[in-house]
C-alpha cells in the first residue's frame, strides 16, 4: 500500500534544483511577502499530476501533514490528491473530501494551490448540493479563504450562473490585497469569455468603484477602443 512516506521519496527523485531556483524567483518569497516561508523542489505540474495518482488514497493524517509542509511541491501533492480523490468518489465520498477542503481552506496557502482546485471541489460542490457559495468566506480575515471562494465560482461561470461572481466581487472592492483584486478581475474576465454583454453590464454599473488592477484584467481581451474606454471612465 503507498503511503506518505513513499510519495515523499517519489518526490525527491524528481526534484529540481535549477528548476526550483526558478520558480523561487517566480513566487514573492521575500520577507514579508505571501510565500516568505516556501521552499521548492523544482518539480513541473505534469510530473506531480503522475507522482500523485498511485496516492489518491492517502488518510487524511498523511493529508494533513503534506499540507502542513513548507515544502510548495509536498502541499501541491495533498491539494491534487483532493481534487483528484472528489472527481474520481461517489457522492458521499465527495460530501467528505469537500468538509476536509473547507476546514482546511486557510492552508491553500499559495495562488496556484487556490486555482487548481477551489472550482473543482468547492465550487462544483456548493451549485449541485448547496446552490449558493459560503459568501460569508469572502468577508474572512485570511486571505487564501477569500480566494478560494472568488475562484470557486469559476464553477458557476461556466454553467452560464454569473451572479455568486457578480457578488462575491462586489464584495472585495476594498481589499488591500493584490491576489484578491487580481482574482475578481480573472472572474469577471471569465465572465466575458461566457457572456459579453453581461460583463459590460456589470461594468457600467461597477467600474468607477472597482480597483485598477480588477478592471485590467477583467478588460484583458477586449478590444483596444473598449479598454481604453473602461480605464478612463476608472
Amino acid at each position: 500500500m503507498n503511503n506518505l512516506d513513499t510519495l515523499k521519496k517519489c518526490l525527491m527523485q524528481y526534484a529540481d534544483p535549477l528548476y526550483a531556483t526558478k520558480m523561487s524567483r517566480f513566487y514573492k518569497t521575500g520577507p514579508g511577502d505571501y510565500a516568505e516561508q516556501v521552499q521548492f523542489m523544482g518539480i513541473r505540474v505534469p510530473i506531480l499530476r503522475k507522482i500523485i495518482q498511485p496516492f489518491i488514497n492517502l488518510d487524511n493524517q498523511s493529508l494533513d501533514h503534506l499540507l502542513s509542509s513548507f515544502k510548495h511541491e509536498e502541499k501541491m501533492s495533498a491539494v491534487m490528491i483532493l481534487v483528484s480523490k472528489y472527481q474520481q468518489t461517489t457522492e458521499s465520498d465527495q460530501l467528505q473530501v469537500y468538509q476536509y477542503y473547507a476546514k482546511n481552506r486557510h492552508k491553500m496557502s499559495n495562488w496556484d494551490l487556490v486555482d487548481c482546485s477551489a472550482a473543482a471541489i468547492v465550487g462544483h460542490h456548493h451549485y449541485h448540493f448547496q446552490q449558493t457559495l459560503p459568501q460569508a468566506w469572502v468577508l474572512e480575515k485570511d486571505i487564501w479563504a477569500r480566494r478560494v471562494v472568488i475562484v470557486a465560482s469559476h464553477y458557476y461561470i461556466k454553467q452560464d450562473h454569473f451572479n455568486e461572481t457578480f457578488n462575491l466581487v462586489q464584495q472585495v472592492f476594498n481589499d488591500k490585497h493584490d491576489l484578491i483584486h487580481k482574482a475578481a478581475g480573472w472572474m469577471l474576465r471569465e465572465v466575458g469569455k461566457r457572456s459579453i454583454d453581461s460583463l459590460h453590464e456589470f461594468l457600467e454599473i461597477h467600474v468607477c468603484d472597482m480597483p485598477r488592477t480588477t478592471l485590467r484584467y477583467a478588460i484583458e481581451h477586449m478590444t483596444p477602443q473598449q479598454r481604453q474606454y473602461y480605464l478612463q471612465r476608472s
